[in-house]
C-alpha cells in the first residue's frame, strides 16, 4: 500500500507536463527576446544558469513599462480599486424597519471602513511590487501562479514552468500542481525523519510538490516530499505535515493568464501576438551592431612585394613622414555597407517605434515631428485604452476579484478585520474596464459644460442645471469620496432657515427704532400727565 503511493504526486506532475510543454516552449523563445531569467531553459537554479543576452532592449524596457502601467492601474496607490455596497438581494425597506435610517447609514459607513482598512493593509503588504512580477508573466509566457497565503507568510509567484494546472472547459480551475524546493534545514525534525531526510553541511534543497484539487465543496492541499506524502492517507494527522484545506471560495492560488482560449488549460501571452516583430529587430539589431563594430576596426594593408615598411607605418607617430606610396602600396579597410546599413537603420527605427507603441511606451506614443499636438498624444493614448479593454475584463474576473477575497479572509482570520455575512454585500471593481468608462464619462461632462458656457450666459446656464446632480456625478467619475467637502442637503436646510432667520431679524430692527421711540414717548405722557392729577398736600 505504502509503496503504490509513493511519488504518486511527481507522477501526476510529469503527466501534466506534457499538456503545458508547447506553452513552456513558447513562453521560453518570448523570454529570450524579452527577459530570459523569467522562464529559464531548465529547472536548475537561477544562481548556477547563464542567461543569453540580448541584442536589443526594447523587449525588456517594454515589459517592465507595461507591467508597471497595469499595477498602478489595476492596484493603483493611495486610492482604492474596489468598493463594497448593500446587496440587491437584500430588502433594504426590511433594513430600515429593522435598524431604522441611521442604522443603515450605520452599515454604510462600516462597510466604507472596511474598505480603508484593506486599502491601508494593502500599502504594507507586497502585494503592489509582486503584482508588477505577475504582470510580466503574463506578458511572456501568457500565465502565472499568484498565491496570497490566508496565514501571516509572504505573497509569491510561480513561473510557467513551476506549475500545472488543469481547467474545465469553461475555464475553471480544477487541480493545480507546485513543483516547489525546500532546505532540509528549514524542515521540523519529525518530517526529515517521516521522509528520510538526512540534514548534512551541503543543505542542498529537495523537490517538493503541492497538489491542490477540489474535495467535494472545498479545496485540499497535498504536499509530497521524496515520494512520499506526509501524512499519508488514513493515518491521524499530527501538528505537523496536516493537509491543508481552505473553503471553494478562497484558494490562496490563483492561476492568471493573459489571453483565455476555449477549452485549454493555459492563456495565450501578449508576446504572441508581435513575435515577429520582436524577433526581426533583434536580428536587425545583431546585424547591424556587428557591422558597426567592423566598420569601426582600422586595419592597413600593405600591397605585397611594396617597398613600404609595415613596422615603420605601424609604429609611426602622428604627423611623421613615411617613405611610402599610400595611392598604390597602402590603402585602408573599408568595408562599403553603409547604404545596406542604412537599410537596416532604417527598418529597426520602424519597428522600435511600433513595439514601443504596442507596449505602451511615451517614445511610441509621440510620432517624430517638429511639432506633436497634445490632442494626437490623448487621442492615441485612449485609443490603446480601449483596445486592452478585453484583458482588464479578464483580469478583473480572474486576479482582482480573487485578491479581495483572499485580502479580506486574511485579515480577518489575523484578526484585523470584523467579520461580517458575505450576503450582505457585493463587491464591485472600480478600476480597469469601470476606470475607462468612468474617465469617459467625465470627459462627456465637461464637453456639455463647455458647450453650454459658449452658447449661454451664466445665469441662463445656472437655471437650468441641476447643480448637486452634477456635483455628484463629477465626484463619483472622479473617485473622490472625501466626506465634508460638498455640503449635504441637511446643511443646506440648516444655512436656508438661518439665512432667513437672520434677514427677518434685520426686518425686525429696522421698524424696531420707531416703534421704541413712539412707545417711549408714549410712556413719558403717561407718567407726566399721573404726576399732574396728584392731590397737593396740605
Amino acid at each position: 500500500m505504502e509503496e503504490k503511493k509513493k511519488g504518486r504526486v511527481k507522477e501526476l506532475y510529469e503527466q501534466r507536463s506534457r499538456d503545458r510543454e508547447p506553452y513552456l516552449r513558447r513562453a521560453r523563445l518570448a523570454a529570450l527576446l524579452t527577459k530570459p531569467y523569467l522562464i529559464p531553459e531548465n529547472d536548475v537554479p537561477l544562481a548556477e544558469q547563464d542567461f543569453p543576452d540580448t541584442w536589443q532592449n526594447i523587449g525588456s524596457k517594454g515589459v517592465t513599462s507595461f507591467a508597471s502601467k497595469l499595477s498602478l492601474s489595476l492596484f493603483p496607490y493611495q486610492a482604492t480599486w474596489f468598493q463594497y455596497s448593500i446587496t440587491n438581494r437584500v430588502d433594504k425597506d426590511a433594513l430600515i424597519q429593522m435598524f431604522g435610517a441611521e442604522g443603515l447609514q450605520q452599515i454604510e459607513y462600516n462597510l466604507a471602513c472596511r474598505e480603508e482598512d484593506i486599502r491601508k493593509y494593502t500599502e504594507t503588504t507586497e502585494l503592489r511590487a509582486l503584482a508588477a512580477e505577475w504582470f510580466e508573466h503574463a506578458q511572456v509566457a501568457g500565465n502565472v501562479l499568484a498565491c496570497i497565503p490566508l496565514t501571516d507568510t509572504p505573497m509569491r509567484c510561480y513561473g510557467l514552468n513551476r506549475y500545472v494546472v488543469k481547467r474545465n472547459y469553461g475555464g475553471a480551475v480544477q487541480e493545480i500542481i507546485i513543483k516547489d524546493a525546500i532546505r532540509p534545514s528549514a524542515l521540523p525534525e519529525e518530517v526529515r525523519d517521516y521522509c528520510n531526510i538526512q540534514l548534512d553541511d551541503e543543505d542542498k534543497p529537495v523537490e517538493l510538490y503541492n497538489w491542490i484539487h477540489q474535495d467535494g465543496k472545498r479545496w485540499v492541499m497535498v504536499q509530497e516530499l521524496e515520494g512520499r506524502t506526509f501524512p499519508e492517507e488514513g493515518e491521524p494527522q499530527s501538528g505537523y505535515g496536516a493537509w491543508e484545506t481552505f473553503p471553494f471560495n478562497f484558494c490562496p492560488y490563483i492561476p492568471m493568464r493573459w489571453r483565455a482560449a476555449y477549452g485549454e488549460d493555459y492563456g495565450r501571452s501578449f508576446i504572441d501576438d508581435f513575435f515577429g516583430d520582436l524577433y526581426n529587430l533583434e536580428v536587425i539589431t545583431k546585424a547591424i551592431q556587428q557591422g558597426a563594430q567592423i566598420s569601426a576596426r582600422m586595419l592597413i594593408g600593405i600591397k605585397p612585394g611594396a617597398q613600404a615598411d609595415p613596422m615603420e607605418i605601424s609604429t609611426a607617430a602622428n604627423g611623421s613622414v613615411i617613405t611610402a606610396d599610400f595611392l598604390k602600396e597602402v590603402t585602408p579597410l573599408q568595408i562599403g555597407k553603409q547604404m545596406d546599413l542604412s537599410v537596416a537603420e532604417k527598418l529597426q527605427s520602424k519597428l522600435e517605434r511600433e513595439i514601443s507603441l504596442i507596449f505602451r511606451m511615451k517614445q511610441g506614443i509621440q510620432r517624430q515631428g517638429e511639432r506633436v499636438t497634445a490632442t494626437e498624444i490623448q487621442e492615441l493614448v485612449q485609443d490603446i485604452n480601449e483596445n486592452t479593454g478585453s484583458v482588464y475584463a479578464l483580469f478583473m474576473r480572474e486576479v482582482q476579484q480573487p485578491v479581495i477575497k483572499l485580502l479580506s479572509r486574511r485579515m480577518e482570520l489575523l484578526g484585523k478585520l470584523q467579520p461580517i455575512p458575505d450576503d450582505l454585500f457585493d463587491t464591485s471593481i472600480v478600476t480597469g474596464l469601470e476606470a475607462l468608462g468612468r474617465s469617459r464619462n467625465l470627459q462627456k461632462i465637461q464637453t456639455f459644460i463647455q458647450i453650454l458656457a459658449q452658447n449661454l450666459t451664466p445665469e441662463l446656464t445656472l437655471k437650468y442645471l441641476n447643480a448637486p446632480v452634477l456635483i455628484k456625478e463629477v465626484m463619483t467619475n472622479m473617485q473622490f469620496d472625501m466626506p465634508g467637502v460638498v455640503k449635504t442637503d441637511e446643511q443646506l436646510a440648516q444655512e436656508e432657515q438661518k439665512a432667513q432667520e437672520y434677514q427677518q431679524a434685520q426686518v425686525m430692527s429696522q421698524y424696531a427704532g420707531p416703534a421704541a421711540q413712539v412707545i417711549n414717548k408714549a410712556m413719558e405722557q403717561g407718567a407726566s400727565a399721573n404726576n399732574n392729577q396728584q392731590p397737593t398736600g396740605v
